[in-house]
């Protein structure tokens, strides 16, 4: 009986226990679930990220959090268009997300003033054609478009109509004359054909302009352009009609009276119509060009992004967001064929939107030939050598001009408020002497004076004035024209010759050769520990016409000097005071195997050559690039392939690097490092993880993870046994 009380005492025991373990478990794991849920929840909401990709695709640089954090007034509106269908490509389906991924990023970093939204025009075209209307209520495009509005209103309104009912009051009676003829081809058929023609044509161009008026984004620019046609085509006819063809019919007796009489009653009326013409035409060629046609034009192309705030918008390609990788025939159904711009695209645009004072570069030369613009006329028009430089530098929301110091006395003026002028100095242009031969470009002390004067430290207080010193070789000079100014100021030297280039022969031990394209041109650089040059270690840069600079040892007061890009020393480099006769000599110089070879004079300077400096004393900063302009040169630093991409030719750099550091170089100048190296593509088609972040990861799975399921479970196991 005990035995069985004990026995029973003991089930009851267990199940007691058994009871309690229960909800034990069970609240564990509720608790366990909770903790899923705010963690995941606090990982969603929480400012700490961790993109572990090499490329940093999923992140945002600090300068673009900077700027969407400090969005306060006004809303920005992100609106993926990015196309979907049931026959979605992979490609498609990639860019899409990719593109949806990107702009959530931006929401993100500051959820209250940044808005995003997804329309796919082919299956929500209410919505789209809603938020077509809506772009165009922007005042930027609103107070552009109104007298475009007004103009083809006008047209519709108060000419078309009544220019066909004076046309139909000539017809009549041309018509009741036809009816007595016996010949379809007579002067009078003719005239009637002509007059109905006219209105026709009228009637063909009001239709065209209504459709325009009622489309949910008007193309006004297209619009005007049929409009000035018609003025053009029908007002040209109608006044050769008015005033030579209706005097010569009716002094040639060749009309019946009832047909003359009715073309001098509407002569003076016609008269009236001929000069509305010309004066509504003349009102059209002088209407501004809109903002609103480089929308219209990015809009037709399929996978774009629009970009808009309260006052404006702006929109961004397939071919911008996606340009083709170097050297490929890209196809857009090829995702692999394509780098991601991302950041480095949407972030300049919004910048441009949002930036209200802006910053200027000005070219200062003496001579040489226009910078800028196109020269030649017609199908013979080529761009200056820069004007590629001045359209992308435009692209990063700066005003660029020129000053040439042999025309003009003083810097041109900007008609926008700007915080900064930066003026990028370049060695004075040869000039020609007799018979066309080249002498050198001088610069005189008053236009010496002139640059410096715009240096000083009150220009620098009114304009914030900085430079930007091209110090290149120049066979012409023997001294660089700012060189006591630099050495004074910022402790440094330009010296005079050029940094050659050569090649070990190949066969002859202590002997160089030299290539005619490449012996003036440095590469292979070394970059200093700084943000400026951090992307010039991954990017082809050329360094064209280097001459030697030497910083002093004990700068001026007050003075910090920073070498950014050097050259090493090297047995292959060495400077030659008179470049053009090395090369002579060289070509004059024969080895024992009959080739041309050139060997380094006794005490050569090998090097090191620095090639970028940047100085700064107190809120004054300055930088010197120890190459020549060829160095910003279109032909140079724009030189690219042309890529076919799915029909649109696309341009991509060959030699990016000189383009990125010269930019960042004015960023440095102008107080704006946060913008600093956004714009390289990122290739999206290889999720690339650092060795580091992949170690980490196995150590991670295999190790790490493993071992807290194992402790865990111990722990478990030992409180059971309890």
């Amino acid at each position: 009986m005990a035995v069985e009380n004990q026995s029973n005492q003991m089930v009851l025991k267990f199940r007691g226990r058994h009871w309690v373990v229960g909800p034990m478990v069970l609240v564990s794991v509720m608790v366990a679930a909770g903790l899923m849920v705010l963690l995941q929840r606090w990982a969603l909401q929480a400012p700490i990220k961790w993109d572990l990709t090499r490329s940093r695709m999923n992140s945002l640089s600090p300068g673009t959090a900077e700027l969407l954090n400090s969005l306060k007034d006004g809303k920005l509106y992100l609106t993926s268009l990015y196309l979907e269908s049931d026959l979605d490509s992979d490609a498609q389906k990639k860019y899409r997300e990719k593109v949806a991924d990107l702009i959530r990023l931006y929401q993100v970093q500051n959820p209250a003033q940044v808005e995003t939204r997804w329309i796919n025009p082919i299956k929500e075209q209410v919505q789209f054609t809603e938020f077509l209307k809506d772009i165009l209520k922007r005042p930027q495009f609103k107070k552009q478009t109104e007298p475009y509005h007004a103009a083809l209103q006008a047209y519709v309104d108060e000419f078309g109509k009544p220019f066909n009912n004076d046309l139909l009051k000539l017809i009549e009676p041309l018509a009741q004359a036809a009816k007595t003829e016996t010949s379809g081809g007579s002067p009078v058929s003719e005239i009637r054909r002509a007059v109905s023609s006219w209105a026709e044509v009228n009637n063909k161009t009001m239709q065209q302009i209504q459709r325009t008026l009622e489309q949910p984004l008007p193309e006004y620019t297209q619009a005007v352009g049929v409009l000035q046609g018609f003025y053009g085509e029908v007002g040209s006819k109608l006044k050769y009609f008015v005033e030579e063809f209706i005097d010569k019919q009716s002094t040639a007796n060749a009309l019946p009276a009832e047909v003359v009489a009715a073309l001098q009653q509407a002569k003076p009326v016609l008269a009236e119509w001929v000069q509305r013409m010309n004066n509504r035409r003349q009102e059209l060629s002088n209407l501004p060009p809109l903002d609103l046609d480089e929308v219209l034009q990015r809009l037709r192309g399929n996978n774009a992004l629009v970009v808009a705030t309260e006052q404006s918008a702006r929109v961004i390609s397939f071919e911008e967001m996606w340009p083709a990788k170097s050297g490929s025939f890209a196809s857009e159904s090829k995702f692999d064929d394509h780098l991601f711009a991302g950041e480095g695209v949407l972030t300049p645009t919004i910048l441009q939107m949002l930036q209200q004072k802006k910053n200027a570069v000005i070219f200062t030369r003496r001579g040489g030939g226009a910078m800028f613009g196109t020269m030649g006329q017609g199908a013979m028009a080529r761009p200056n050598p820069y004007q590629r430089l001045k359209d992308e530098l435009e692209k990063l929301n700066y005003l660029v001009a020129e000053w040439d110091l042999a025309t003009a006395a003083a810097p041109p003026a900007f008609n926008e408020e700007v915080d900064y002028v930066i003026f990028v100095i370049f060695r004075p242009g040869p000039t020609v002497g007799p018979q066309g031969s080249p002498l050198p470009g001088e610069i005189s002390a008053t236009e010496r004076a002139a640059i410096l004067s715009q240096l000083s430290d009150q220009a620098r207080l009114e304009n914030g004035a900085r430079a930007i010193f091209i110090t290149g070789y120049d066979s012409f000079a023997d001294e660089y024209e700012f060189d006591e100014y630099l050495q004074k100021t910022w402790g440094v030297d330009v010296g005079t010759g050029m940094v050659l280039s050569a090649f070990p022969s190949r066969d002859t031990p202590g002997e160089w050769v030299l290539d005619p394209n490449w012996f003036p041109i440095a590469a292979q650089a070394e970059y200093a520990d700084n943000p400026l040059v951090t992307r010039q270690k991954t990017l082809p840069t050329l360094y064209p016409l280097v001459v030697p600079i030497t910083l002093s040892e004990s700068p001026p007061e007050g003075v910090k000097l920073q070498q950014l890009a050097y050259l090493p020393v090297n047995s292959d480099r060495w400077t030659v005071e008179d470049a053009e006769q090395t090369w002579r000599d060289y070509l004059g110089s024969k080895n024992s195997k009959g080739r041309n070879f050139i060997v380094p004079a006794t005490g050569a300077n090998h090097g090191p050559f620095p090639l970028a400096i940047v100085g700064e004393k107190e809120k004054n900063k300055v930088a010197i690039l120890a190459v020549s302009e060829e160095y910003l040169a279109d032909q140079l630093a724009q030189a690219a392939d042309l890529v076919n991409d799915n029909g649109v030719v696309q341009i991509v750099r060959k030699i990016p690097g000189n383009f990125a550091l010269f930019t960042n170089l004015l960023r440095y100048l102008d107080g704006t490092e946060q913008w600093m190296n956004i714009g390289s593509g990122i290739d999206a088609s290889r999720l690339e993880l650092s060795k580091a972040t992949r170690r980490w990861w196995q150590v991670m799975v295999m190790g790490i993870w493993p071992g807290m399921a194992v402790l865990l479970g111990g722990i478990v196991w030992l409180m059971r046994r309890r």
